[in-house]
């Protein structure tokens, strides 16, 4: 389980850090795999945050006010999607105090966290149109490598991450950015990526030299939560 990062993320890290979106990338961004609803075997694909954390100072965060916000809703997302348990069972989070004894929402709180999660979807999407061209990128897990080590090797190898860099640097112009942030506006627009990322049209192929769509559908009648 990966923290993912998104435009939007990258963006706000900018405007922090003060530093070009490139040197973010190099520094705290690789690539990664998460589950989804889909089941076996699929994955998404994403940016993810490297291990361990750049961005921690002892037990800090140093850039807490505009860490992403895939890292800023946990746990409380798994906690109104019902699937704490999950992390419960993960053996990277079981032993987490917060989710050993998970916070206890009020329904003002509960409420707060469902909207973010949806802003949250909702820039997932539009990130993931942006970077990679559709609003899902899934990817057979069948064709991944097995053993952790090459696994490792496959996400960081550096002709895959320069494709990856190449798709964000344009955000290093105002106007680039004015566009993509008029398109998370657009409710027409991301209503569509969002009915879109329910029944992907393709799969994603990804190898040391980059990632590549392959029209597909993962099942004749989907209909699940892109996560």
């Amino acid at each position: 389980m990966r923290v993912q990062v998104t435009v939007f993320d990258l963006i706000a890290l900018m405007d922090m850090m003060a530093r070009k979106v490139g040197e973010i990338f190099d520094d705290a961004v690789e690539t990664g795999v998460t589950e989804t609803d889909f089941g076996w075997p699929y994955r998404a694909f994403h940016m993810v945050v490297k291990k361990p954390c750049p961005f921690l100072v002892g037990d800090l965060c140093a850039v807490h006010h505009a860490k992403p916000l895939a890292c800023r809703l946990f746990p409380e997302a798994f906690i109104v999607r019902e699937k704490i348990e999950e992390l419960r069972r993960h053996p990277e989070f079981r032993f987490f105090p917060c989710v050993i004894t998970p916070p206890v929402l009020s329904d003002d709180g509960r409420d707060a966290v469902m909207e973010f999660d949806a802003m949250w979807q909702r820039e997932r999407a539009v990130s993931n149109h942006f970077v990679f061209g559709a609003p899902a990128v899934l990817v057979d897990a069948r064709r991944l490598p097995k053993k952790e080590e090459e696994s490792r090797n496959l996400f960081s190898s550096p002709a895959l991450l320069m494709k990856v860099k190449e798709r964000v640097a344009p955000l290093e112009c105002g106007e680039v950015r004015e566009r993509l942030l008029a398109r998370l506006l657009d409710r027409s627009f991301v209503a569509r990526l969002l009915r879109e990322s329910e029944t992907p049209g393709m799969i994603f192929e990804v190898s040391t030299e980059g990632f590549f769509p392959k029209p597909h559908r993962p099942s004749p009648a989907l209909h699940a939560r892109y996560i």
